[in-house]
């Protein structure tokens, strides 16, 4: 018998909050994720924004 069990993704250095000044540039990175899967390839994205709808998004 082979069992392949799939693993959850791991996300390292998650963080609740990133705040941004008010006189933030444009196009500035706000936040790098470091996520591993062992088992399968992974994408990130931003779901949902506050305030909505985020005028920098």
């Amino acid at each position: 018998n082979i069992a392949f069990l799939s693993q959850p993704p791991t996300i390292h250095n998650f963080e609740a909050t990133v705040e941004v000044l008010e006189n933030q540039v444009t196009e500035q990175l706000l936040y790098t994720l470091s996520v591993t899967d062992p088992s399968d390839p992974f994408t990130c994205g931003i779901s949902s924004t506050s305030p909505s709808p985020a005028p920098f998004f």
